[in-house]
């Protein structure tokens, strides 16, 4: 028997399980009506007594928040147990038939565990580990002997068939899976929400190209929370114990952002330093400002959730002694208002940007199925208004979108503009659709934003380029790699 196998890890705090896509499902199918709404709650609450916690089903007759302090606030402290699920997918041939063996472990760990498993996720400590400390590990924490061997065979071959990342030792900007990029200077290299040891879209279901084994990382900054971001055995993939990790300060932990970042990296033995907005961290050659992250909230305009209620994040401006780039994430426009200010205020303190980049993509408000927890966010009455608008035709978006993208270039003055944040689907190929004008592919993003950008910030040029290309200056523009 002859194994290829790709795998995904998950590492979490433990949190009650609640059916946040099923509820705003429902209510869609019940187009808001208050009394149905409630009743089918109701039902849901019946069925599983320990959702009772977290909703008072009698505000949806009022507008209010049916969703309690608790489910809002009081659930998101430092966690005593952790989910740790591990994911492999084999391709097998046995006599000559081609087969795909799935397998999948789910357990809890406590605080004190997490140190001999997170030893494994070391990237420096792989090669030693897989075999026998990793078996070990997890036959001590009560897994099954056949699950563990079918995980621990297709560790083995982590990476086959999905090629490896180009070298990344030449100063310049390097795209990776997802929403990470690597930075590299002369002496430095910084990276941004890696995702290598992720099972979901973000890694093509956990095919992930072979890294350098040189590969050394300075420097690992967090955009937010949300998973295709923030994924913390990813982290520790790229990571040593005493790399500077940047991650956003979360004042309050909370439905939207349920984890305080340098708290979480604490407990597995990972030192993070928390980037205050408007600060500056200086790692080896390069300066990283940090800028506010606004957008991705449930609403784009108010009414929205209370302040402190909010998905907390970081953009970024990365200064090089060859380039500069301000990274956007998944950023808009929300209640506080939208990172275009700052972007100027970087204009007048640093000189416009050599790169912005940012997602295309046009996310909707209040009613959105990749993001269904906002929904209870919010109070009814705002859902009620939201769901009418959408009836008929009027869709706000919480992400920049082609037309915002192309003000916040205008805003960082930027020489160029790079997609980014569409997902993965293997090193040179449209992240998210086929290249030839597909109505989801990114190039047909890409031509959105030349169009708006023609009327927005015509002097900043826009460049298409895919997961496996790297860009940087020359003395006659832009330079690919």
């Amino acid at each position: 028997m002859v194994y290829v196998g790709h795998y995904g890890i998950g590492l979490s705090p433990s949190r009650p399980s609640i059916p946040f896509d099923k509820i705003l499902r429902q209510w869609t199918v019940l187009k808001f009506t208050a009394e149905a709404c409630q009743n089918s709650l109701d039902k849901l609450i019946a069925q599983d007594q320990s959702l009772e916690r977290f909703f008072d089903s009698r505000e949806l007759r009022t507008g209010g928040f049916c969703a309690t302090e608790d489910l809002h606030y009081g659930i998101y402290g430092q966690s005593p147990r952790w989910d740790w699920d591990l994911f492999s997918r084999s391709a097998a041939t046995v006599s000559s038939v081609s087969m795909r063996v799935d397998t999948s472990v789910s357990m809890q760990v406590g605080i004190g565990e997490l140190s001999q498993l997170c030893g494994f996720l070391r990237s420096e400590s792989q090669d030693d580990y897989t075999q026998e400390g990793f078996r070990t590990a997890l036959r001590d924490l009560g897994a099954d002997q056949r699950v563990i061997e079918a995980i621990v065979a297709s560790l083995g071959d982590r990476g086959q068939g999905a090629g490896r990342w180009p070298s990344s030792r030449v100063p310049g900007i390097y795209r990776r899976e997802h929403a990470s990029l690597l930075f590299r200077s002369d002496t430095t290299t910084v990276v941004v929400d890696p995702q290598a040891l992720s099972k979901n879209f973000t890694t093509n279901g956990g095919r992930y190209p072979t890294d350098d084994p040189d590969l050394h990382i300075d420097a690992v900054l967090i955009t937010h929370h949300h998973e295709d971001h923030w994924h913390i055995p990813s982290i520790l993939y790229m990571a040593q114990p005493d790399t500077t990790v940047i991650v956003p300060d979360v004042p309050k932990p909370n439905l939207l952002c349920g984890e305080r970042f340098a708290d979480s990296l604490a407990d597995v033995g990972q030192a993070a330093t928390v980037g205050e907005w408007d600060s500056t961290v200086t790692v080896g050659d390069i300066e990283i400002d940090i800028l506010p992250f606004r957008g991705e909230q449930p609403t784009r305009g108010e009414p929205g959730p209370p302040p402190d209620l909010r998905s907390w994040g970081n953009c970024y401006r990365i200064n090089t002694p060859h380039f500069s780039a301000v990274i956007l994430a998944d950023s808009g426009v929300d209640p506080s208002g939208d990172i275009c200010p700052s972007l100027e205020a970087s204009v007048k303190k640093r000189g416009p940007v050599d790169f912005l980049f940012s997602n295309c993509r046009v996310f909707p408000d209040g009613i959105n199925y990749g993001l269904p927890h906002y929904s209870l966010a919010l109070p009814f009455d705002r859902l009620q208004q939201i769901f009418a608008d959408r009836q008929k035709g009027r869709i706000e978006s919480i992400t920049f979108g082609p037309s915002g993208v192309a003000d916040a270039c205008a805003a960082a003055q930027a020489r160029y503009f790079l997609p980014y944040a569409h997902g993965f689907r293997g090193l040179g190929e449209d992240p998210i659709g086929e290249p030839s004008g597909a109505a989801l592919s990114e190039a047909s993003l890409v031509g959105e934003v030349k169009e708006a950008m023609r009327h927005r910030s015509p002097a900043t040029q826009v460049a298409s380029w895919h997961p496996g290309a790297s860009v940087a200056l020359g003395g006659d523009g832009l330079l690919f790699g």
